[in-house]
This record gives C-alpha cells, sequence and structure tokens, in this order.
C-alpha cells in the first residue's frame, strides 16, 4: 500500500460555539517508532461526545484545534520494528482523534476487528460497544434478570443485543 506525503484531516475551530469542523492538510509521519502501527482509516462513527465537544456540552476540557470523531474501522498500512501481534493488512479498531485518513497509534491501543463486518459496521463498535458492555459488566446484582434501557441510540441497541445473548431480560423505553 503505497503511503503519501500528506493526508487529509479534520479539525475542530476555536472561538465562539458552537464550533465547526474544517478540513485539514497534515503532514505523514516519517519513521514509526518501535510499537507504532500506520492506520489507513476507512471509516468513522460520530457519537454524542463528538457534538458536545462542538457545542460546549463536553464534560473535560477539549483540545484546541484537535481531531473529533470516537471510532474507527481501519488498516494497518504500516508497522514498527516491534509490532508483534498485527500485520500489514489486517483490520482493527481504536478510540478517539480519529478523523483523519491517516493515523499512528501504539500496538497495545488497537484491537482486532472481525472481518465479516463492512468497514462502517465495524466502525460502531469501540464506543457504543464497549460503552453498553461495561454498564452491563458493572450491574451490582449478581445474576441480573433485566436491564433497563434508554432510548433506541447505539449504547442502546448494543445493550440490547448484549441482554439478549446473556439471558437478560431488555426494558427498553
Amino acid at each position: 500500500m503505497p503511503i503519501p506525503e500528506t493526508y487529509k484531516a479534520f479539525r475542530r475551530t476555536t472561538g465562539d460555539l458552537p464550533r465547526t469542523i474544517v478540513p485539514s492538510t497534515e503532514p505523514m509521519v516519517q519513521e514509526l517508532a518501535p510499537h507504532d502501527v500506520l492506520l489507513k482509516i476507512h471509516a468513522v462513527s460520530l457519537n454524542f461526545r463528538d457534538v458536545g465537544m462542538l457545542n460546549g456540552r463536553y464534560p473535560v476540557d477539549v483540545i484546541e484545534r484537535g481531531i473529533p470523531c470516537s471510532d474507527a474501522a481501519a488498516e494497518v498500512a504500516a508497522i514498527g520494528s516491534a509490532v508483534k501481534d498485527f500485520a500489514i493488512g489486517d483490520h482493527v479498531s481504536v478510540n478517539f482523534d480519529l478523523g483523519h485518513l491517516y493515523a499512528v497509534f501504539e500496538d497495545k491501543e488497537l484491537v482486532q476487528l472481525p472481518k465479516h463486518l463492512s468497514w462502517e459496521e465495524a466502525s460502531t463498535i469501540a464506543c457504543a460497544g464497549v460503552t453498553a458492555w461495561t454498564a452491563l459488566d458493572n450491574l451490582k446484582a449478581p445474576n441480573p434478570r433485566s436491564a433497563l434501557l434508554q432510548g433506541t441510540g447505539g449504547v442502546s441497541l448494543f445493550a440490547l443485543l448484549i441482554c439478549l445473548a446473556a439471558g437478560i431480560k431488555p426494558i427498553i423505553t
């Protein structure tokens, strides 16, 4: 896979709220550190987090001119000399700052994606799926028989699927 010298990205604007997102051209990294993996991002999904950052409703500090998008499905384009668990061409996911065509992450931050999913389908798993799993996994009841799920957004739909697979009766609003 040929690696370009520059790539397109999206960055949040600064100044008054609400902010917007503008295109940017970024220089390609010239050399990977031993545990770095260069990703070619094929699909991203937007989350409420991304909108909250633009509207000033995200509860933590937001990086000025930061890159949006919390989830992505990507292909490994190049690997550092010490990377053992990934190979060029692998389908992977990672979290946060993914609104660009190429990105570098440490290998420990990546997870393999199921190859039977399209790029678009796979891009929705990380944030919504993990949030749903964490919420259900942290239930205080030792053997929950039911779970109340709010709405029909990504987190609730993932929670619905997890409940059904685990034998928990979902109650969805």
